[in-house]
This record gives C-alpha cells, sequence and structure tokens, in this order.
C-alpha cells in the first residue's frame, strides 16, 4: 500500500524537555522527528511502576472516600432530623402541607441524584487507549525496549490527533501511542483518554467516558448543600432558642450548619470553573498547562454551543441527568486551521 518502505533507527538519548516549546499541550514523550511513510523504529526507557507509591496513593484514596461520605451523611442526618423534624410536624400536616415537605422532596431529588452520578463516575472506566494502538516491541534489554511504529498503526490517528509538528506521542509505561489529549495517570497507572484530573474522592480518573458524571455529581452536590444553607438555618435558631438542647448540641448545630456554608461556597465556585472550562474546550491539565505554555485559546475550541455539546451531548433532556451522552470518535477532537496555534 505504502509502496518502497523506509525504515528509520535513532536511539533517542536527548533532551526532550527542550523539544516543541509551544506545543499544546506540552508533553515530554514525544518522537523529534516526523516521517511520511514506512516503519519508525526507536528505542527508550520504560518508566517502572511505582508499587509503594501505589500503596500509599491507595490509603489516601481511601481515606478520601471516607471523609467525603461522613461529611454528606452528617449533613443529610442533621437536615433531616435536628432542622426538619423540629420545624415541620410530619404527623399532624397532610402531604404539601408546610414547607417542611418541599424540602424534603429537594433534598431527596437533589441527594439521590448526587448519589446516582457519584456511583456513576466512580464505577465508570474514565476511557482507556485501545490495544490496537500498542507499540511492537521488537527487543528488551533490561529496562530498555527497542520498539517499532508502522505506518498501519500511524493510520488509526488522524493527522489532528497528533501535535503541532504532527508527530505522534507515545506512553513510556504502557508502551501505547497516545491519542490527542490523553495522559497518563501514575495512581490508575494507564493512559486515560481525554484526561482531566484524577480525583481521590471517586478513586476514579475523571475522563472521556465520566466526565458528564463528574459535572452531574458536582452540579447535585453545590445544589443540595445551597439548599441546606438556605432552609436549614430556621432549624438552627430553633435548637439554640430551645433551653432543653445543651450546649454541646448546639454548639455542633452550628459547627455542621457553618461548615456546609462555606462547602457551599466552594463547590458553586468548583462548579463555575469546570463550567469555564467547558465553555473553552479545556481540561482541568491543559488549563494548568497553559500558564506555562502561554496560548490564548484552545486548539479544540470551536463555538459555545460546540464545546457545551462535546460535552454533554445532543439530547437536552438528558444534559443534567446522569446518562450517558451520545459522543462520536474517542480518539479524535475537532479542531480548527493549524493557524489556530500561532
Amino acid at each position: 500500500m505504502f509502496g518502497n518502505e523506509r525504515t528509520f533507527r535513532v536511539s533517542l538519548n536527548i533532551d526532550e524537555s527542550a523539544l516543541f516549546q509551544e506545543e499544546i499541550p506540552k508533553e515530554t514523550h514525544q518522537l523529534p522527528f516526523g516521517f511520511a511513510s514506512g516503519a519508525l523504529h526507536f528505542q527508550f526507557e520504560k518508566k517502572p511502576t511505582q508499587v509503594k507509591e501505589s500503596k500509599i496513593n491507595g490509603l489516601l484514596e481511601l481515606s478520601s472516600m471516607v471523609f467525603m461520605l461522613s461529611v454528606v451523611l452528617l449533613v443529610l442526618y442533621a437536615y433531616l432530623f435536628w432542622h426538619l423534624v423540629p420545624v415541620q410536624d410530619f404527623s399532624e400536616q397532610t402531604i404539601w402541607e408546610g414547607r417542611g415537605w418541599y424540602q424534603l422532596l429537594g433534598i431527596q431529588v437533589t441527594g439521590g441524584l448526587f448519589i446516582v452520578s457519584m456511583l456513576k463516575c466512580m464505577l465508570e472506566s474514565p476511557g482507556s487507549i485501545s490495544s490496537e494502538l500498542r507499540l511492537q516491541v521488537e527487543q528488551v534489554v533490561g529496562n530498555r525496549y527497542h520498539v517499532v511504529m508502522t505506518e498501519e498503526l500511524l493510520s488509526k490517528l488522524q493527522a489532528k490527533d497528533r501535535k503541532r509538528s504532527l508527530l505522534p506521542r507515545y506512553c513510556k509505561t504502557c508502551i501505547l501511542v497516545k491519542p490527542d489529549r490523553s495522559h497518563h495517570c501514575s495512581v490508575c497507572n494507564y493512559c486515560v483518554l481525554r484526561m482531566d484530573h484524577h480525583c481521590s474522592y471517586i478513586n476514579n480518573c475523571v475522563g472521556l467516558n465520566n466526565y458528564k458524571y463528574f459535572i452531574n455529581m458536582i452540579n447535585y452536590s453545590a445544589l443540595a448543600s445551597v439548599l441546606v444553607t438556605c432552609t436549614m438555618w430556621e432549624g438552627l435558631l430553633l435548637a439554640w432558642e430551645n433551653p432543653k438542647n445543651t450546649v454541646l448540641f448546639q454548639a455542633v448545630f452550628g459547627i455542621v450548619y457553618f461548615a456546609n456554608t462555606l462547602l457551599s461556597v466552594v463547590l458553586v465556585g468548583f462548579n463555575s470553573f469546570h463550567y469555564y472550562l467547558i465553555l473553552n474546550a479545556l481540561t482541568t491539565i491543559e488549563f494548568y498547562e497553559k500558564k506555562s505554555v502561554h496560548f490564548e485559546v484552545s486548539p479544540y475550541h470551536q463555538s459555545l454551543k460546540s464545546n457545551w455539546l462535546a460535552v454533554f451531548g445532543t439530547n437536552p433532556l438528558a444534559w443534567f441527568l446522569p446518562i450517558k451522552p451520545n459522543s462520536s470518535d474517542t480518539l479524535t477532537f475537532e479542531k480548527p486551521e493549524l493557524s489556530a496555534f500561532n
């Protein structure tokens, strides 16, 4: 198919960090030359997996998850039994009589959708690179891998899946060619498609397949937290005015309320940040790389509508529900003309 095959052999004993300083996003695992056809032979030292660090990270992940669940359960318990029960007499008033019923419905809906979104975000794979993009290993000498990258392999990636130099990216740990916007997660120990960040609170990476679930999760956590802040103050005042309550209970109730108020501000800000990223076609990783690479507009930016639909899908009824969006190709991302890089 490709006619006269050309073969290149080179050893990558160079300072890769000095190459392609203006590329977006910045990567160090980049082939330092291009080719149009044939096969490319090269070698590199495989990055080992840090087993000790993995165990430590596992304990930190577990601690973060336990802390988050403890906070959620404590706030929910306080809202139901310290606020709603004293404020609303559910035994005497029929349904929809009294604002307590509406508050109970609100916390059930937002809390339920938060839990479903969190579970989907935790259990859904963020998206891994297909084994079809694995580099062909010719020889292994110690920790040094001699591999070959064929044009057949590269044909699976479009030109827009490479960087400004049109050169393919590869991972020294997974021994894979990396599509655009994919990154290796040192905690999960594999390359994630359109990686946004690794979240300790869900013990999972946030990537292409579960990013919408993550947005749904922080949406409903913010809504639930704001609902608690805007309504639980009445129960707090009743608790402080009731002489039967101990000082310790009143103090704990106050701490829970004001801690939740602070959490509401943080969650609203965190939501705003991620909506900024969505509308500007950025991931969290690309946002921080933007500071060092110095580019004005994301190379994946099309329009506000296109950027929104790329994350939430084309069905408006599913935008704010923990439902998987309809997406196209998991390996390619639309880009404007190359002039946008300049």
